[in-house]
């Protein structure tokens, strides 16, 4: 215990002394909080393990399905990730902040009857899992890139749509037709992938990733507002013809000293084009942004509420929009 005491004294004090030279503070803490994985496997779980006797079938019914699969089904990897400290630079409102991750491996190697040869836990905060899993693998044997994370899938379609701020709605509804929405974002390769959560010092802990394609979520939100306004949608003969251009849609996380945000946004210029007049165009760029504050970190309820919040917001704007109504009214037949 004094040991453990003046190690931990010591460090405090070289933060303190790195602080005063590059204004950068880490201090430890016992480890806390799950950022990654399924759950923790503590040395105690581990005891039951025995090599030559134990089997693979024995260890999946203890800790379930491995993060990691290498040679053949031969060795199993189990990995997860806790906080063990904060760090801190600046002061102020230009200061920042975040938790410190402890990145765990824990290794099983077993023989061609699926016996224990072999197993090992390691913990660190410096080395990456693919440097643990190399030093630990025999050369040559089938590996993988990297430990595989976990993924959020979610649905952010809008649940309710915004109703009309007025109650003056044509008497003849509009007959509008969803034209061509093209994604002009930075990563316009992915069709379901919208961002990460990201932990302390630039971590990816999870991807996050919609269902079906995020274009067609936004599609279909702009769609529901309209019918929802009393409009019709159809395949021929359309009075409006809507397209849009989509910049952003994604999410991103936020570390700072009190808590560690999911942060959604959305960036969409809608066109509404007149049918008989293709000069007759009105435009509508919608930027949109909502955080969920949380302590231990964003959950995929809190990445599927900040982008279902943004597209609400898109509808709510569109159904107060009176320049919009009065171009809707006049196309009517």
């Amino acid at each position: 215990m004094l040991v453990s005491l003046i190690h931990r004294c010591l460090l405090l004090l070289i933060c303190i002394l790195w602080a005063g030279f590059a204004g950068c503070v880490i201090i430890p803490t016992p480890e806390h909080a799950l950022l990654e994985g399924r759950g923790k496997i503590e040395e105690a779980d581990m005891a039951f393990l025995e090599k030559a006797r134990t089997t693979r079938e024995d260890v999946l019914l203890r800790f379930g399905e491995p993060d990691l699969v290498l040679d053949h089904d031969h060795i199993l990897v189990y990995h997860w990730a806790v906080s063990h400290g904060y760090w801190f630079v600046g002061a102020g409102y230009s200061g920042a902040g975040g938790l410190i991750p402890k990145d765990y491996l824990f290794m099983l190697e077993f023989d061609d009857v699926g016996f224990l040869k072999r197993f090992e836990r390691t913990g660190t905060i410096w080395t990456s899992a693919e440097t643990r899993l190399d030093k630990w693998t025999p050369p040559g044997i089938e590996k993988t890139p990297s430990v595989s994370r976990e993924s959020f899938m979610i649905d952010p379609a809008p649940q309710a749509h915004a109703k009309p701020a007025r109650s003056d709605v044509p008497g003849m509804p509009v007959r509008f037709r969803m034209g061509e929405f093209c994604y002009r974002g930075a990563d316009s390769g992915s069709t379901n992938l919208i961002g990460h959560k990201v932990a302390a010092f630039g971590v990816i802990v999870a991807d996050v990733r919609t269902y079906r394609p995020f274009i067609d979520t936004v599609r279909s939100a702009i769609t529901a507002q309209l019918e929802t306004a009393g409009h019709h949608l159809v395949d021929r003969g359309p009075d409006v013809i809507i397209t849009g251009d989509l910049a952003k849609f994604g999410v991103t996380t936020s570390i700072s000293l009190s808590s560690w945000d999911a942060i959604g946004s959305l960036d969409i210029t809608v066109k509404f084009h007149s049918s008989s007049n293709p000069h007759d165009l009105l435009m509508r760029r919608y930027q949109l942004k909502h955080v969920s504050k949380t302590v231990l970190g964003p959950s995929k309820k809190d990445f599927e509420q900040v982008m279902r919040a943004c597209m609400e917001d898109m509808q709510k704007k569109m159904a107060s929009d009176a320049e919009l109504a009065e171009m809707l009214r006049s196309k009517t037949r």
